[in-house]
């Protein structure tokens, strides 16, 4: 409480107010939290409990007080209540029995309330007609004038017996004028069940004895003797200007390994300020600390401070020890083209956590973010998250973007019986890739391979290659073993003879030999052949490589190939008839031609059939070539 407020209300959602910082509860009185009740004593004898305040009061200034009373149900019962104001050491509390808590009060103004019903025993021969008023009564008392009973300061006025009914106290002091009013009032209106004496009575005192220039507290009293009475009091409000000292502090928030003395941590702005002491702070104490600055969560620091009145004051603050919140966020790899969104794909298992804020996944923001879906490649986005106390993390991660692998490798030619390793043979230049993973040629794998050197034909590899993605891609060559693939490299002219019977010769020419140094050279029309082993219903393919002596003669260069099923047989099947001019152009002046697949039905057994090339102008023949036409087949 702020000792320099002028007016001290509180506002609870019931219709009392938590007095409990003002006062402490004392005796067998009971203070109920829910309802702002305290009861003084239960209907039991010899009972004795009291409200002390732990705070004074500036007497130079006005207050009021308004309390709901309850007196118990029992007319025949006792003691009452009473309160006092007093010069007294914080905490005071007084006689019990006739003295309801308030008797000895130093210096001290009271207001009783005593429902005894032989209440004139206590004060025989008082002033005012106290000593002889018999049964309850209630007014203004001196609390030590008498060591043995409250003293009479003004007329006393009967009251209703206690009839099971709440009453409200007003007690108002005006400074000014010097004066102290109280009022009792029955809150029953009921026709039937209210009282015969009035229902609203007032008294007044006039000059009371008030040092204006010194603090007083109060107390509030109650006792059970040999008679009993359940008596019970709610403050609806206390309008004063409290002399308690005040304590100043501000909650903190601390990062986590922050050195923390809760006397000495300057943000928090301790100060303890009292009107007549002055600046007090050196009497603060800590009352409670449970910080742990090794600790990320929220504490209590619990001040406390004494005046030299006796008068206190505390204060709890919150003391916040935080760290930086943590973005968890998992590295991914997309296919691409997917749609991408940073705060929402699910497979990056986006979330920020923070040990005071809690999940704070919503306060995520993408700092950076390259990623393209529609190009593979690596990306990177960086995420960022600030938590309440202004500390932050910053996560990146690592996207991929991936598409499936591709496998390069090419048709091959190769020669009958030559040793043929599908994933080793330079020719096929195989060779996998991938947009992420790089070079995966290792991966390469030979799904199907039906290749046979020792027999010519078609046959097929079939790769198969997966890159880190599970994308794969699948490649299938041909391997073609020909039936003849003649080109002369080593100067053998491997069969090939005239019709006049002789071999064929070669000469060594490396300028015009298609393949190494040596070529069949004419300078004129020639034909030759050779016996070749094909087999019926089997499709072949010829292709002759042939390069003319004068380039301008190609129009009319004409070159034939003809197949005979029978090499003593008349009868021939035309193969090729085409001019130079129209053939492929290749390498070193030479003309490439190629047949369409043909399919010899006539070859007789043991016969072997012939191959016959003729060529009708000067030039060199560079190599002629048989294969068997692949298929169409998938594999």
């Amino acid at each position: 409480m702020n000792s320099k407020s002028i007016i001290e209300k509180e506002v609870q959602e019931n219709q009392y107010i938590d007095i409990r910082n003002i006062c402490s509860i004392n005796g067998s009185a009971k203070f109920d939290p829910n309802t702002n009740i305290t009861t003084l004593t239960e209907a039991i004898n010899t009972q004795a409990g009291a409200i002390a305040g732990k705070t004074a009061l500036d007497m130079r200034r006005d207050f009021t007080l308004v309390a709901d009373i309850y007196l118990g149900s029992n007319s025949s019962g006792a003691d009452g209540i009473a309160i006092a104001f007093h010069r007294g050491s914080i905490g005071f509390i007084g006689t019990m029995g006739g003295g309801l808590g308030i008797l000895g009060a130093p210096n001290g103004i009271g207001f009783e309330i005593d429902t005894y019903w032989k209440a004139t025993s206590d004060e025989t021969g008082d002033s005012f007609g106290h000593g002889q008023m018999n049964g309850p009564h209630a007014g203004f008392v001196s609390t030590n004038r008498n060591a043995n009973y409250l003293t009479a300061l003004a007329p006393m006025q009967k009251i209703p017996a206690p009839n099971n009914t709440w009453r409200v106290l007003t007690i108002n002091w005006d400074a000014r004028n010097n004066k102290l009013i109280a009022s009792l009032q029955e809150k029953n209106n009921d026709s039937s069940t209210r009282s015969a004496t009035p229902r609203y009575q007032t008294w007044e005192l006039l000059n009371p004895a008030f040092d204006l220039n010194q603090k007083y507290t109060f107390v509030i009293g109650s006792a059970t003797g040999a008679a009993n009475n359940k008596h019970q009091i709610g403050v609806t409000l206390f309008e004063a200007y409290f002399t308690k000292p005040s304590i100043e502090a501000n909650p903190v928030d601390i990062e986590i390994g922050t050195a923390f003395d809760p006397l000495n941590y300057e943000p928090i702005g301790l100060k303890a300020t009292d009107e007549v002491d002055g600046d007090i702070t050196d009497k603060i104490t800590v009352e409670s600390n449970d910080v742990d600055t090794s600790k990320p969560g929220a504490y209590r620091v619990k001040y406390k401070v004494v005046n030299s009145y006796g008068e206190s004051d505390e204060k709890t603050i919150e003391v916040v020890v935080y760290t930086k919140p943590t973005i968890t966020a998992h590295d991914v790899a997309i296919k691409k083209d997917l749609a991408f969104d940073p705060l929402n794909y699910e497979s990056i298992g986006l979330k920020a956590t923070d040990p005071i804020d809690g999940d704070i996944t919503d306060k995520i923001t993408v700092e950076s973010n390259d990623v393209d879906t529609s190009k593979p490649g690596k990306y990177h986005v960086t995420y960022k998250v600030i938590n309440s106390y202004e500390q932050f993390d910053v996560k990146p991660i690592e996207v991929i973007v991936y598409t499936k692998p591709t496998i390069e490798a090419h048709d091959v030619k190769i020669k009958k019986d030559t040793a043929f390793d599908p994933l080793n043979y330079e020719p096929i230049g195989l060779k996998a890739t991938d947009p992420i993973d790089g070079d995966i040629t290792d991966k390469i794998t030979v799904e199907f391979n039906d290749v046979d050197t020792s027999k010519p034909g078609a046959y097929r590899v079939r790769y198969k290659v997966v890159n880190n993605y599970e994308e794969r891609d699948e490649k299938i060559i041909t391997v073609t073993v020909p039936v003849i693939d003649d080109g002369w490299e080593n100067g053998d002219p491997t069969g090939w003879k005239f019709f006049s019977g002789e071999t064929i010769t070669l000469e060594e020419d490396e300028e015009n030999a298609l393949n190494g140094k040596w070529v069949f050279y004419a300078d004129k029309h020639v034909a030759i052949y050779k016996q070749v082993e094909l087999k019926n219903n089997t499709p072949y393919q010829i292709t002759v490589y042939v390069k003319p002596e004068d380039k301008e003669t190609e129009k009319e260069h004409i070159v034939k190939v003809s197949f005979k099923s029978d090499s003593a047989g008349q009868e021939s099947e035309q193969i090729i008839n085409e001019r130079l001019i129209d053939a492929e152009q290749i390498q070193k002046g030479y003309r490439k031609l190629t047949s369409i697949p043909f399919t010899p039905t006539t070859i007789v057994p043991n016969k072997k059939p012939v191959i016959i090339v003729e060529n009708f102008l000067p030039g060199w023949i560079g190599g002629v070539r048989i294969i068997v036409e692949p298929t169409k087949e998938e594999l």
